[in-house]
Order: C-alpha cells, then sequence, then structure tokens
C-alpha cells in the first residue's frame, strides 16, 4: 500500500504536464510510497497523449480518462481510485519544489494528522510571490473546530495533504460545476478534522496560467463564478445545520454572511462586468436560495454593520441598476 496519493485532473495542458509529474519524482521518496493519478477530463489537445507517455515510463502511475466533466468530478474519480494513505491534490499545470514533501508527510504520519497545510509560490511568466499564509500557529497540533475559529481561511486544496481515511469516513467529495470546489470541500474537511496543522513549508508552485481553465473570463465564467458563490454560501449554511458544536455553528453562519456581503458588494460595483438583467437574476437567486435577506453578524464588525444598510432590498436593486 502507497503512503501518498497524488491526483492530478488533466485538461489541455499538454505544455506543463510533464514538469509537473516529474517533480513528483523529485521529492525524496521511494516509488513503492507513493503513487501518481492522472485523470484526462476531455482534453482536446495533445495532453493524454503526453500522459500516456509519462504513464509508460512509471510503474506506479495509474491513468483514467472521461469526457469532459470539469476538475471536481476528475478528483472524485481520483480519489475513488487511491489507494495511499494521504491524499495530495495538484493542478495539472502548477509542480512541486523539490525535496518538499517528504518531510511534510513525516509530519502527517508522525503526528497522526487529518490535514497538514502548507505554503505556496505564485508564479506568472513574469515574477513569483510566496503567499498561503495562514493566520494560525505554526507545528501546532490542533482540532479543525479550533482552526475554523481561530480564522482559518479557505482555500486551494493544493496546500494540504489529507487523511484518506478522515475523506472516506465522512465521504468528502467535490462538487461538480462550480468554480469555488476547495472552499466547499474544505469547510466540510475541517469541520470533521480531528487534528491538523500548519507548517510555513514553501512546497508548491501555483502557475497562473491565463489560458487554464480556471483563468477564462468570457460571460459564462463569471455567471458560473456568481452561481458558484452562491452554492459554497448556502452548503456552508446546511453545514452549520449538522454541527454540533454551538461555536462552530456560529462560525460557519459568520462566514456564510461575510461571504453574502462580499457577493453583494460585488454584484452593486458590477465588478465582473454583468448586464443588468443578469445581476438582478443573481440577486433574486439569492433570495430564493433563503440567503437574503442576510440574518445575523459576519466575521467582521465592520461588514456587520453593513447587514442592516444591505437588507435594504430596493437600495441594492437600486445600486444593480
Amino acid at each position: 500500500m502507497p503512503r501518498l496519493s497524488y491526483i492530478i485532473p488533466i485538461y489541455n495542458t499538454e505544455q506543463y504536464l510533464s514538469r509537473c509529474v516529474g517533480s513528483i519524482y523529485e521529492q525524496g521518496i521511494p516509488e513503492c510510497d507513493f503513487e501518481v493519478i492522472l485523470v484526462n477530463d476531455g482534453s482536446t489537445d495533445n495532453s493524454y497523449v503526453v500522459a500516456q507517455k509519462i504513464a509508460s515510463v512509471h510503474g506506479n502511475i495509474k491513468l483514467y480518462t472521461q469526457e469532459n466533466q470539469g476538475q471536481s468530478v476528475a478528483r472524485n474519480l481520483g480519489m475513488k481510485h487511491a489507494k495511499g494513505d494521504y491524499l495530495a491534490f495538484i493542478d495539472s499545470d502548477d509542480w512541486l519544489i523539490p525535496h518538499t514533501i517528504r518531510p511534510i508527510l513525516e509530519q502527517m504520519e508522525n503526528k497522526d494528522l487529518d490535514i497538514i497545510s502548507f505554503r505556496l509560490i505564485y508564479q506568472t511568466l513574469k515574477q513569483s510571490n510566496i503567499g498561503s499564509t495562514q493566520p494560525l500557529p505554526k507545528m501546532k497540533v490542533m482540532s479543525g473546530e479550533e482552526a475554523l475559529l481561530a480564522g482559518l481561511q479557505l482555500w486551494s486544496v493544493c496546500t494540504s495533504l489529507y487523511s484518506t481515511q478522515m475523506i472516506k469516513e465522512h465521504n468528502l467529495k467535490f462538487v461538480p460545476k462550480i468554480l469555488s470546489e476547495d472552499v466547499e470541500f474544505n469547510a466540510r474537511a475541517y469541520s470533521y478534522a480531528k487534528r491538523v496543522m500548519f507548517t510555513d513549508y514553501i512546497a508548491y508552485y501555483y502557475f497562473m496560467n491565463s489560458e487554464s481553465s480556471t483563468a477564462d473570463n468570457d460571460k459564462k465564467k463569471r455567471i458560473r463564478k456568481y452561481s458558484s458563490v452562491i452554492y459554497s454560501t448556502k452548503s456552508i449554511r446546511n453545514i452549520a445545520t449538522e454541527i454540533q458544536s454551538s461555536k462552530l455553528k456560529e462560525n460557519f453562519i459568520r462566514r456564510a454572511n461575510s461571504s453574502i456581503v462580499g457577493f453583494l458588494i460585488s454584484l452593486m460595483r458590477n465588478s465582473f462586468n454583468l448586464d443588468v438583467d443578469t445581476r438582478l437574476g443573481m440577486f433574486d437567486n439569492l433570495k430564493q436560495q433563503g440567503l437574503y435577506p442576510i440574518k445575523g453578524d459576519t466575521l467582521s464588525w465592520k461588514t456587520s454593520l453593513l447587514v442592516r444598510l444591505l437588507n435594504c432590498n430596493s437600495l441594492v436593486k437600486a445600486f444593480i441598476r
């Protein structure tokens, strides 16, 4: 049984895939201790051919292909076939810094963690910046609830390793056809996690590729982004109803409310350059999902002060128009 399973969805990244997979083999971990699961998500370029060539070189690579259904479905397929004790998620145009995952994996094992988090470097064609630091103590074991209450920021799953047992025990999956699936997934994962730890290890290069599926700026993508925010916010509200801890329940409600405030401000500012009818439709959807008017406070006292103002239906509509 491998110690670690790397799950890599592939969509039209033929020029980056070899770099991505190659970086996994530069971690100082014996090949018998890990597996690489490649899921071709209906690529229309030569990505699948490149993946086949890579898989033919290494005996610990599993290659699957499916019709284009999105990153979430590809990741779910990878998790279904994963045999490792722990899971790592990598996007196919990103890559790992050599010899960084091994010490992270050892910390995961030695401290019997459900989740361990590390940092990444944002890389463009011109520059790089270190990011993804959490406002939490480093190298300290805490519960997922403690981390959430202390201000955990929910973001990419690519900056963490996860216990396969925890994921399977709670049947955690990525929601298809939304753009903020990592936030939704991590909200659930951390609410269940008993032992988590945050580190200052920098292990991951996040390539900000203007041609990638997450960087598309067309109108349909912008509408999907708005819809995804609504879905994730509704999901976080639903998670709150399942939580026994009153403090964590309140935290999730405040997180959802903070998201709604940001959503409304974005709609009124027209941050994504959508027509009036589309934005009014999004506002109506927010109401249909039971997320408006906002009920309760947000994570910040400043945005909490805005709630009464934003709960004025006519005022919001006037700004949208």
